[in-house]
């Protein structure tokens, strides 16, 4: 997958990544988030414990880490 910055996101895509994370939370499913942490692209893989405006709280196998919501250029299902 070709990351995309978060300023060329477009309505769309943010909808749909939001409402892949929203899935993730009402339905306990993995996800893989990609994100731009200031100097890389970075993903991990959880399922979406809690949400806000701002962001997303991820239960991760050992722990959780907080992403946030601005940073996310992809948001994929884990199968």
């Amino acid at each position: 997958m070709n990351p995309i910055t978060t300023e060329k996101l477009t309505d769309e895509q943010r909808r749909e990544f939001f409402g892949r994370l929203r899935a993730s939370r009402s339905n306990t499913l993995n996800v893989i988030i990609t994100f731009y942490d200031g100097r890389e692209y970075r993903q991990t893989t959880g399922i979406v414990a809690e949400m806000d405006q701002w962001y997303a709280k991820l239960e991760l196998e050992r722990g959780w880490t907080l992403v946030n919501l601005a940073d996310v250029t992809g948001v994929e299902f884990v199968v």
